[in-house]
């Protein structure tokens, strides 16, 4: 855009015969003084010339002005709101008194009228009588407007009015006309006429007044880029003459080739140019422009301007970083925002695409993205706070959910090009969950991924628009089964982690059941939603029969990038949990400084168990507050749990695996929400939704090891599956070596059932409990024909000390089990190096006795 005083732009003041005021300096009564009624007017935060009344009435301004021959007048005017008979203005431009709401001789533009056809007109004013000199657009200023306003008269009477009607300076011509029956001015204001409820809502700036301005530089081309495969869109710095700009020859595309048509667009700026032959994708081409004028009869130069058209395929612009919730902000602006990544080589061209934020579409006007570039999205008020950032566009509105929102983006040929449905568990994190941080795509590349591709941002502004993501990896993801659903008694229903080719795995062949249920009939994929397949097999799966399903490698995602290697995935029809069918295996209750709790389960039956119908829950006794008991739902959709598998819950998956080593993360269940778990002591259970407990550990900090110098972030974990759970024998801190946890695998103090048929083995014979993960504990498995024995267990130095009583008349109403040692004394001292006996009793009811002694190592790494 072209700007003709900009040596007046900070000079509001009457020199050398001119005026020009542009309220910078935040009044009107100096430089140059306006008389009036003042008090019906200010210069409000914008410094505009505003109207402040509260009432109806008329107020009006003027300041002195002797300009009328080879002049030039501009102004900008703004009315919100619909001009009439009794809401309308004048701006005089030439009168003999400063009283302007008295009789006076001269000009005045008028602005706003009754009925609809509101135009602007220019009328001389003799006293009471006035005389249209020319008249304008009809209806240009019939609703609320903004306008850049010129006014020209030479010296012999002619008059040319122009207007740009989006409040600029690229004024396009509104009218002509002659007259000179006044040829003196003393001065130039405004009169306002208004209604009490429009009396604030006229506002005047940019006033100038003085010799005329004239035009002497040529069109400019601002941009060339295709619309489509054959059209060309030119965009020039100003209004430009019709006849020269719709001339085909003015235009020669290399190799040489005029369009066949040319033609200007209403703005007055633009032209779009039509070729007989359609570009080639990715071809750089030339097009030569020359003779084109400008309104003031300026003739453009030959000049060359180069571009590519490129038809864009589905992923090359993908959604790169998502602001949903940018409050409390950290370091951003706080404003919702997402990023556009551009994959190609190739400035792609957005002008007519189309977004899709849930059911709400907005269409892109005159954009573009550069090669391997970003663009920044967001509302229209938001750009002075992220433009900075870099590359930004604005939309009248704009808003996304927290969480659950679709996003697609469509070309302008309404191809889809991406989609994404984000969700807030995606951040990995609960705390930033909460607000002021971005989620970020880990790699651009990883087109077919959604959730384990994004993380939340580790950048300490807390987002990266507008440059590559903090998180930023070349990590190739390869497609995986993230669940297995029994929808019906023969129908599966699987969910990829990534989106899929639907031909790949729309292919029966594909899968292989075991137990006779064989490849299924047919699969059924979805098109709207690519990562899910239903697999439909002849024979119904049987209750109590645990199922194999292997899935070829050759199952492909969206690119093509096949599966690492034949998945085989188990199932079956889920059945009841009853009592220790799922036990507790390991729990941390004092996380590591911004850790979080997590609890284990294994499922030690032969069922197919679905953990959507079991309970987390906790039991909490605080004095004097009666005891309480809370539940969390585990996962709300089915989730298959295997027998002989493990399952590790938690709200953040992620911050578990941050401060421990895990080979297993398949077992990991995000839960949304997690029972309280005190630091000191508490109650963990297992229940199903009806309230049946199916298993509960009452723990203490007290039960971990107490020669660890800390408990933080120290779990304690089960030594057998067998035994009973809160047998506090049972349970024993985590091995340093494993780093103090062993999420989703198997405990590091484990020991399995003994199936010797001895009554009582020692296991191992030599043990050191250092916390090295390494025989720590010594176990004491018994095994009897008949249940109801009481058994006791005495540990001996080899001098005959007593060190430790482990049991004394305990009721083991089971015939089989283990304690275990952890080379403690009574008195929490760690027993010294040497052998031990140990001392076990048992008695049954009929008072039948059974005494044992065996020999054990307490040993230590040298």
């Amino acid at each position: 855009m072209k700007s003709f005083f900009i040596l007046f732009l900070w000079f509001p003041f009457i020199a050398w015969g001119q005026v020009t005021d542009h309220f910078s300096d935040g009044n009107f009564s100096q430089n140059p003084p306006w008389n009036g009624t003042v008090q019906l007017f200010i210069v409000n935060s914008n410094f505009q010339l505003q109207l402040n009344d509260t009432a109806s009435g008329t107020a009006w301004l003027s300041t002195e002005n002797h300009q009328i021959n080879n002049t030039e007048w501009r102004f900008w005017v703004r009315f919100s709101f619909s001009p009439s008979s009794n809401n309308n203005g004048r701006i005089y431009l030439v009168a003999d008194t400063d009283a302007l709401d008295s009789v006076v001789n001269g000009y005045f533009l008028q602005i706003g009228e009754s009925g609809s056809s509101d135009a602007l007109e220019l009328f001389r004013q003799n006293g009471d009588v006035l005389t249209s000199v020319c008249r304008g657009t009809e209806g240009l200023i019939a609703s609320s407007f903004t306008l850049g306003i010129k006014i020209t008269r030479d010296s012999t009477g002619n008059w040319q009015l122009f207007a740009d009607p989006s409040g600029g300076e690229n004024y396009q011509p509104e009218a002509a006309g002659f007259d000179n029956q006044v040829t003196t001015t003393r001065y130039l204001g405004f009169f306002c006429k208004y209604t009490k409820s429009n009396s604030t809502k006229m506002y005047f700036d940019n006033v100038y007044a003085g010799p005329i301005v004239h035009d002497n530089e040529p069109p400019k081309v601002e941009n060339v880029y295709p619309l489509a495969d054959s059209s060309l869109l030119v965009t020039f710095d100003e209004i430009v003459e019709k006849t020269s700009a719709e001339n085909p020859t003015n235009y020669v595309l290399n190799p040489a080739e005029n369009p066949t048509m040319a033609v200007l667009q209403s703005d007055g700026k633009t032209v779009i140019l039509t070729f007989a032959q359609p570009f080639s994708s990715g071809i750089q081409y030339t097009v030569s422009i020359a003779g084109i004028n400008d309104l003031a009869g300026n003739t453009m130069l030959s000049a060359d301007f180069s571009f590519s058209y490129y038809i864009p395929v589905a992923h090359d612009v993908v959604f790169n970083e998502i602001m949903a919730d940018p409050s409390p902000p950290v370091l951003l602006p706080e404003v919702e925002f997402l990023e556009l990544f551009n994959r190609t080589n190739q400035v792609i061209n957005l002008t007519g695409w189309k977004l899709v934020i849930g059911t709400s579409e907005k269409v892109f006007d005159q954009a573009s993205i550069d090669s391997a570039g970003y663009l920044i999205l967001s509302k229209s008020t938001a750009e002075p706070d992220l433009s900075g950032y870099g590359p930004f566009y604005g939309f009248s509105s704009f808003s996304l959910k927290n969480t659950g929102q679709i996003l697609k983006l469509y070309d302008a040929s309404d191809h889809l090009i991406t989609r994404l449905t984000y969700s807030d568990n995606w951040y990995g994190n609960p705390d930033k969950k909460e607000g002021g941080w971005s989620l970020e795509q880990i790699n651009p590349d990883n087109i077919c991924s959604q959730r384990e591709n994004w993380t939340a941002s580790i950048d300490n502004n807390g987002g990266t628009p507008g440059k590559r993501n903090s998180v930023y990896a070349k990590t190739e993801l390869y497609p995986q089964v993230k669940q297995l659903e029994i929808v019906a008694d023969n129908i599966l229903r699987l969910w990829f982690t990534q989106s899929m080719d639907t031909s790949s795995i729309g292919k029966p062949s594909v899968y292989d059941a075991d137990n006779g249920l064989g490849h299924p009939q047919y699969v059924y994929t979805f098109n709207d939603t690519p990562n899910k397949v239903e697999l439909y097999f002849e024979n119904a799966f049987l209750l109590g029969k645990t199922y194999r399903l292997t899935l070829s490698q050759t199952i492909k995602n969206c690119i093509g990038l096949s599966m690492p290697k034949d998945t085989t995935l188990i199932f079956g029809i889920p059945d009841t949990a009853q009592v220790n069918d799922i036990i507790i295996n390991e729990i941390l209750f004092n996380p590591l400084g911004n850790g979080v709790d997590y609890v284990e389960v294994y499922n030690r039956s032969e069922k197919i168990i679905d953990l959507s119908q079991l309970l987390l829950g906790s039991i909490k006794n605080s004095p004097p507050a009666p005891p309480d008991t809370t539940y969390d739902e585990i996962v709300g959709t089915q989730s298959i749990f295997p027998p002989a598998e493990y399952r590790l819950l938690t709200t953040s998956p992620q911050k578990v695996m941050e401060q421990y080593k895990t080979d297993n993360p398949a077992a990991f269940v995000q839960m949304a929400s997690f029972p309280s778990y005190p630091n000191d002591k508490g109650t963990v259970f297992i229940a199903t939704r009806s309230g049946k407990i199916i298993d509960l550990f009452d723990y203490s900090e007290k039960m971990h090891y107490p020669l660890l110098n800390y408990f933080d972030g120290v779990s304690l974990e089960r030594i057998h599956f067998d035994a009973p759970t809160n047998d506090k024998n049972n349970w024993h801190s985590a091995a340093e070596s494993v780093g103090f946890g062993t999420p989703g695998y198997q405990n590091s103090q484990f020991v399995a059932t003994d199936s010797s048929t001895t009554e009582i083995t020692i296991d191992p014979e030599i043990f050191s409990p250092d916390e090295d993960g390494y025989h720590d504990v010594v176990n004491i498995h018994y095994r009897f024909v008949n249940p109801g024995y009481s058994l006791t267990v005495f540990i001996f130095s080899r001098t005959g000390h007593l060190v430790r009583k482990l049991a004394e008349n305990r009721y083991i109403g089971t015939t089989e089990g283990t304690l275990s040692w952890d080379g403690l004394q009574d008195d929490n001292t760690k027993a010294p190096v040497g052998i031990y006996v140990l001392y076990l009793r048992v008695f049954d009811l009929n008072g039948k006795i059974r005494a044992y002694k065996k020999t054990v190592v307490l040993a230590t790494r040298m």
